[in-house]
């Protein structure tokens, strides 16, 4: 997983490094099945009266945990990597994932506290600190198609939830029971929250979170081949565009139904996954390979931010401005990312 200057390296090579880097980014992709799995977390703990009085829109917080984990330790993946290289930096954040979920075993039976440092700092933790590695590796190997190859790469934490999300129905909900939610906004505030307002079918969400990961990994591969094609600037403005109107629109589903509210968040997964390829291929771009792990992951503690913010706003806003609020408030803050594309001007690789 080193760097190749001045070689053409064999072709089983490139396959063996990009590979690597997807099946490690498919474990990490566990992140985006929370969404499907917080329901019966939070039942769970009520059921055995760990924590009775837990509310569904509480188990957000789980979720912005893993977010301020990977968001805080992202840099210093980069750092590590420097110092002990990429397969044990990759392998030390992976065993401190995999750490966190044990751990929840124990946890989910104590306190919800114990889970937000398990489930959620812990495992964030670890996915942070090998984040960046491996789409590190693979634009090494393939320097004249930066933003393709990280987008294959990290196509697998997109695609991740595919998996999980059938496997954690499956084994927890086979009988496709309704959860124990109070739909007057005591949830997770979610695009998959929003659709079970009005669409009771708990496999169909899942069917819908599935789809939506293939969507989710497919739009990162789609826009790093583009930002490669044309220019970051371009494929960011193409992607902030769609976004808005995908958010401005997205209220419509209710009267529609399950067709346009499959259709409407599988778009909007393919959309927004195309930051995730297009940003660590121009930070490569910007800084050089040296300099890469390190930056994209100063870069990457936003999620850090977003998260705290993020989870406060949904808590607080909801009740107040209902969903139509809260889609106008993200196609405002797209719009707004608009102009930043706009306005911004790319640096010469």
């Amino acid at each position: 997983m080193g760097s190749i200057s001045g070689v053409h390296p064999p072709l089983w090579r490139l396959v063996l490094v990009v590979a690597g880097g997807v099946i490690t980014h498919t474990t990490f992709g566990a992140t985006y099945s929370y969404g499907n799995f917080a329901p019966y977390i939070v039942s769970y703990m009520r059921y055995k009266k760990v924590e009775p009085d837990l509310q569904y829109n509480e188990s957000v917080w789980i979720f912005a945990m893993v977010l301020l984990g990977q968001g805080t330790t992202g840099f210093i993946g980069g750092m590590l990597e420097r110092l002990i290289g990429p397969r044990l930096t990759t392998l030390t954040g992976s065993w401190i994932m995999s750490g966190g979920v044990l751990l929840t075993y124990f946890s989910v039976s104590h306190s919800f506290a114990s889970c937000l440092i398990t489930y959620g700092l812990i495992f964030g933790f670890g996915v942070g600190l090998a984040y960046p590695i491996p789409m590190g590796c693979a634009m090494r190997w393939m320097p004249h198609r930066k933003g393709f190859v990280a987008g294959f790469v990290v196509a697998g934490y997109g695609g991740g939830a595919f998996i999980f999300n059938q496997v954690i129905t499956g084994f927890i909900n086979p009988r496709n029971l309704s959860p124990d939610i109070d739909l007057n906004g005591e949830q997770i505030v979610s695009l998959q929250a929003f659709g079970q307002t009005f669409i009771q079918d708990d496999q169909f969400h899942s069917l819908v979170g599935a789809f939506a990961s293939l969507c989710n990994a497919g739009g990162r591969i789609l826009w790093g081949a583009i930002a490669d094609k044309t220019s970051f600037r371009i494929a960011q403005l193409a992607i902030t565009t769609s976004l808005t109107c995908l958010f401005t629109t997205f209220i419509l589903t209710e009267y529609a139904g399950k067709p346009l509210f499959f259709i409407w968040v599988c778009l909007i997964f393919l959309t927004f996954s195309g930051s995730f390829s297009t940003f660590p291929s121009y930070t490569m771009r910007c800084f050089g390979e040296r300099y890469y792990a390190i930056n994209y992951g100063l870069l990457f503690t936003s999620q850090a931010m977003t998260a705290i913010i993020g989870s406060l706003l949904s808590e607080t806003l909801l009740p107040l401005i209902g969903w139509m609020g809260l889609f106008f408030v993200a196609a405002v803050i797209s719009a707004c990312a608009i102009v930043i594309a706009y306005k911004f001007k790319e640096t010469p690789s």
